[in-house]
């Protein structure tokens, strides 16, 4: 059941880049294929399961053998702002 959730979240996550999220991806040198091809994704403010508050941070998803997304890292675009 929590595989279909990470799911959900990784289609929305991915569909969720603004301009501010792929200038920082692109400067880290992965191109849009890239982005697209590993599922890298971005978060504003939405929050994920129930973990404590992440915003304004790129996610990488972790995918098992059946290629299936099953946890997330997550790294804030913001120099100023950790991730709590």
């Amino acid at each position: 059941m929590l595989i279909k959730e990470f799911i959900k979240a990784q289609r929305f996550l991915v569909g969720n880049h603004n301009k501010k999220s792929l200038e920082y991806l692109h400067k880290r040198g992965l191109s849009d294929e890239t982005i697209e091809k590993f599922g890298i994704g971005y978060n504003d403010d939405f929050k994920l399961f129930n973990t404590p508050d992440i915003e304004n941070c790129v996610t990488i998803p972790y995918y098992d053998m059946r290629n299936r997304v099953v946890a997330y890292y997550c790294r804030s675009i913001n120099k100023d702002t950790a991730i709590k």
